[in-house]
C-alpha cells in the first residue's frame, strides 16, 4: 500500500512513486471513462507556451531534477501552463501503457481514465512527445510495462523509434570517404565488440543479384553453395590485411583489438580458418582487387583466399 501524501479528492491522492518521484493513485476502484480531476494551470497564448517550453528545457539541462515542462496544448490558439502550486494532475507519472488520457473541454483540461483502475494503482498518462532524433534519449522511460519503448514518446511515433534503433543499434557509422563509403566507430571500443552484422536470406551463388557480388558473403561450410547478400551497413566494412575487426561465426563484424572513436573498421576479405575444410574455395574474379590498406602486412594483390 502506497503512503497517503495528500489527499487531492475522493477519487485519488499523492504519493511516492516507484517510477518517478511523486504519483497520484486511486482512493477506491475507478471504472474506465471517469473524469478524475482538472488540468489546472495558467491560460497563455502559444507564442507564450513557446517560449516558457524552451526556459523549462534551458532550466532542465542545469538541473536534471526539474521537470522540462508542463506546457499542455489545449487548442490552436491556447496552451495551459500546468506548473501551479494546486495543479496535482502535473503529478501525474508518464507510461508506455497509460490507464488515464487529457480529456480537453472548451479552454479546460481532465484527466480520464481509459480502463479500470484498482485501488492504490498509480494513474498513468502517455504524455505523447513528439519524435526529436537528437533529443528523444534525453527522456528515457521507467515505466517498467511490458510494452515499454524505452523512451518517453506519443506511441504513434513509435514505429520511428523502432526504425532509428535498429538503424543504430550498433556503435558503428558509416561515412563517405574518397574511394567510396566506409564504416567508422562511433566511441573507443574494447577487443569483442560487435559493431555491425551481416543479415539477409540464404541463397545459392547463382541467386545472388548483379549489384550485390562484391557485397556477398559466404556461409556454407567448406564448399558448400551457401551465401548471405546482406543490406547492413556491414557491407561498407573495408579490407585490410592488418586489420582491427574480424567476422564470427555468426555474421557479426566483432572488434579484435582495442579500437578508437573514429577509427576505420576493417577486416580481411580473403581469410579462411586454417582448420576449415576445402581446398578448392570459390572466387570470383569480379571481387580481385589491388590492396592499399598499406599496412606492414599488406598482400598487395587480392584475388584468393589466405588461411589465418
Amino acid at each position: 500500500m502506497t503512503n497517503i501524501l495528500t489527499k487531492i479528492n475522493e477519487n485519488v491522492f499523492l504519493g511516492e512513486s516507484k517510477i518517478h518521484n511523486k504519483g497520484v493513485f486511486a482512493l477506491k476502484e475507478l471504472s474506465p471513462k471517469e473524469t478524475i480531476l482538472e488540468y489546472k494551470g495558467e491560460l497563455i497564448t502559444k507564442e507564450e507556451g513557446t517560449k516558457r517550453e524552451e526556459e523549462s528545457i534551458e532550466l532542465s539541462k542545469k538541473d536534471s531534477k526539474k521537470a522540462a515542462t508542463y506546457i499542455l496544448e489545449i487548442d490552436e490558439e491556447n496552451d495551459l501552463d500546468g506548473d501551479i502550486e494546486n495543479n496535482y494532475a502535473k503529478y501525474l507519472n508518464h507510461s508506455c501503457e497509460p490507464n488515464c488520457e487529457f480529456e480537453i473541454i472548451g479552454k479546460k483540461a481532465w484527466i480520464k481514465t481509459v480502463k479500470k483502475i484498482n485501488k492504490d494503482e498509480e494513474l498513468l498518462l502517455n504524455y505523447g512527445f513528439e519524435w526529436n532524433e537528437k533529443d528523444f534519449i534525453k527522456h528515457p522511460c521507467k515505466c517498467g510495462s511490458s510494452k515499454c519503448v524505452g523512451y518517453i514518446l506519443d506511441e504513434e511515433h513509435w514505429p520511428k523509434l523502432e526504425e532509428h534503433l535498429k538503424k543504430n543499434k550498433y556503435p558503428s557509422k558509416v561515412i563517405e570517404i574518397s574511394y567510396g563509403k566506409a564504416l567508422f566507430a562511433t566511441k573507443d571500443l574494447p577487443i569483442g565488440t560487435i559493431v555491425q552484422k551481416f543479415e539477409g536470406k540464404e541463397i545459392t551463388y547463382k541467386e545472388v543479384p548483379e549489384d550485390m557480388v562484391c557485397h556477398t558473403i559466404c556461409v556454407g561450410e567448406g564448399n558448400e553453395d551457401k551465401w548471405v547478400v546482406s543490406r547492413t551497413d556491414a557491407i561498407c566494412a573495408n579490407h585490410s590485411c592488418e586489420p582491427n575487426c574480424e567476422v564470427d561465426d555468426d555474421l557479426n563484424i566483432i572488434t579484435i583489438k582495442p579500437v578508437k572513436k573514429d577509427e576505420e573498421l576493417t577486416f580481411t576479405y580473403n581469410l579462411v580458418d586454417k582448420d576449415e575444410k576445402g581446398t578448392d574455395f570459390f572466387w570470383d574474379k569480379r571481387w580481385d582487387f589491388e590492396c592499399k590498406c598499406g599496412s606492414k602486412k599488406c598482400q598487395g594483390n587480392i584475388n584468393k583466399y589466405v588461411r589465418k
